[in-house]
């Protein structure tokens, strides 16, 4: 009778400690899930964001027309010479002519070539002058603010390699 008290006692110690492991199994799980969804959505925010941030730093003027523009649907573009006779990189000039009207230029690194490119650009209605360095494989919308029918943007393109200029491509454009 002793005998079948104790397995009684233990089976029920072991029901009881069960069905605690298994809720407390189920909030761990829970939380860890929680926990890795949290760190995904932090890891997949820094690489979205991080190279625009850390490109944002080395723009020349950040006046209000520079801020959100957007390079879809060139109007124009222009490979940016190496020196070598290769390219390492891309201008894109992106024209719009709606109710802003906020023209813009899109600057394109060769990813894998060992350089950077950058681009410098000025608006002769404004008078305000642009500039962005960009590296390994990285693009950058420029806003360059509204340019007027009839007047003009000069901008030039240059690969650098090594902290050197190693080629660069220039030209205007008229509205």
């Amino acid at each position: 009778m002793a005998a079948a008290a104790i397995i009684s006692g233990i089976k029920l110690l072991i029901g009881t400690a069960s069905d605690e492991v298994v809720q407390k199994t189920w909030e761990c799980r829970m939380k860890n899930r929680t926990r890795f969804s949290l760190a995904f959505v932090a890891l997949a925010t820094a690489v979205l964001y991080a190279p625009a941030l850390a490109n944002a730093a080395t723009t020349t003027a950040q006046a209000s027309e520079a801020q959100s523009p957007t390079c879809w649907s060139p109007t124009k573009s222009w490979s940016i010479p190496d020196g070598e006779g290769g390219y390492a990189g891309q201008v894109e000039w992106h024209d719009y002519d709606g109710s802003t009207d906020k023209d813009n230029f899109f600057i394109q690194d060769t990813f894998g070539d060992g350089r950077s490119v950058s681009l410098r650009v000025k608006n002769h209605a404004t008078g305000k002058e642009y500039y962005k360095h960009v590296y390994s494989g990285n693009g950058y919308c420029m806003g360059v603010g509204n340019v007027p029918n009839g007047d003009y943007v000069y901008w030039s393109a240059c690969s650098w390699d090594d902290g050197e200029i190693t080629e660069c491509r220039s030209g205007t454009i008229t509205e």
